[in-house]
């Protein structure tokens, strides 16, 4: 079991480098397109102009969909592995590994850059520390999920809100819904929510739910 976690560890390191590759070398084709019709002048050829144009626009959102294509399966497998690595008794990364894979979903896309700035002591814990990042923001705005305008929130009310919330934007939650069965679902949470250490920001207080910073609506 360790091996294979290991060697999904070592595709996410290179399917990591690929992209940052394939990203520089479009980038020098999307510009040396941009030069080049930089350098016309669209008065003396208005058709050239227009297609060159054309040709460059095209460029441009291919490689972005491409872009958002690749960086989508990076988060799947590094959300994916980080759930399984987080089943191992023995474990094989360091903080700044778990760091740096935090940081690389930071910057897959709009939804996961808040993950850069996951308080220090969630770092070692991995995955359940993504899932404390994911629930800590639901908690703040539940009522923004139509979950509730209350602060408390039951067990109820946070599992059932869980289900309507963006999975693009909560991928560790996410992940959680797929993987258990929703009775078991509340005690996975009280897990990860035992190991939050020094920086604690979820509590639980008569089996309700709460933020402890950032209290919105009424208690």
């Amino acid at each position: 079991m360790v091996s294979i976690i290991e060697n999904q560890y070592k595709s996410i390191l290179t399917s990591k480098i690929k992209n940052e590759e394939f990203a520089k070398i479009k980038e020098l084709e999307i510009t040396k397109l941009k030069n080049k019709l930089d350098s016309m002048n669209r008065k003396d050829d208005k058709d050239t102009y227009k297609k060159i144009k054309g040709e460059h626009y095209n460029l441009v959102k291919k490689i972005k969909d491409k872009n958002e294509s690749l960086n989508m399966k990076l988060k799947e497998i590094i959300i994916e592995f980080m759930y399984q690595y987080m089943k191992l008794e023995e474990k094989f990364l360091n903080k700044k590994d778990m760091y740096e894979l935090f940081l690389t979903l930071s910057g897959l896309n709009r939804f996961t850059t808040r993950y850069k700035k996951i308080p220090r002591d969630w770092l070692s814990i991995g995955f359940a520390g993504g899932v404390l990042e994911d629930l800590i923001v639901i908690l703040r705005v539940a009522y923004q999920f139509d979950i509730s305008t209350k602060h408390l929130i039951s067990s109820t009310e946070l599992i059932d809100g869980l289900k309507k919330v963006d999975k693009c934007r909560f991928s560790f939650i996410s992940k959680v819904l797929e993987k258990l069965e929703e009775k078991d679902i509340p005690n996975y949470i009280n897990q990860c929510l035992t190991l939050q250490g020094e920086s604690k920001r979820i509590n639980v207080y008569n089996g309700y739910y709460y933020a402890i910073q950032g209290i919105y609506g009424t208690v």
